[in-house]
Parts: structure tokens; sequence; C-alpha cells
């Protein structure tokens, strides 16, 4: 048995440092399951908004806006000069198109 009266070992500096843990020594939480949790909407870069897109091809779509909005500069071009000789054909088509999500090449936000 120890004498009561011997005082305790000092730590060197050293020492101390040892016992604490380091920030690369504590313990990471893995990540969520997918699907176990709240659910985020994380922004996708070159995502479309259907909302806007829909009302762009609606309002200003003979100007071919709807196009440019959804990253299709030639067919907006080409659709700003001669929309008028398709007699709102392709208005009408571009806006069912929009309103379906058919469009090819776009992403949209959810």
């Amino acid at each position: 048995m120890q004498n009561s009266n011997t005082p305790a070992p000092e730590l060197t500096p050293t020492q101390s440092q040892a016992a604490a843990p380091t920030p690369a020594q504590t313990p990471l939480t893995p990540p969520p399951t997918p699907g176990t949790g709240p659910t985020v909407h994380e922004h996708v870069p070159g995502a479309k908004n259907h909302l806007v897109a829909i009302l762009l091809s609606i309002f200003v779509g003979t100007l071919g806006v709807d196009r440019f909005y959804l990253g299709h500069i030639g067919l907006g071009v080409a659709k700003l000069l001669l929309s008028w000789m398709t007699f709102g054909i392709w208005w009408l088509i571009d806006v069912i198109l929009i309103a379906t999500r058919k469009v090819s090449n776009v992403t949209w936000e959810d």
C-alpha cells in the first residue's frame, strides 16, 4: 500500500498534451443515411426553375426568352427571328414542352 503523504507526480507538458485528445483523434460522426433525416433541397448548378420557365414561355415565348433562359441560345435566336413565320405554333409547342418538362438538355429544380 502507498503512503498517503506522498505527493502525486506532476505531469510534464508533453504528458498532459498526450492525455488530451487532439482534433484528429476525436471520433467523427458518420453522415446521415439517405432518407432518414429531414429532406434538404440542394441547389444543383445550372438547374432551372420550372415556374419561371413556364411563365417566360407563356408571356414572352414568342421572342425566344424562354429558350434563352433554358440555355438554348441558338433556338432562342431562331425563335426570335422566325417565330412570326410559324403563326404561333412554335410558341404553343414550346409552352406544352416546358409545361410537361419534356425539353431536352435541361435540369429542373424541384
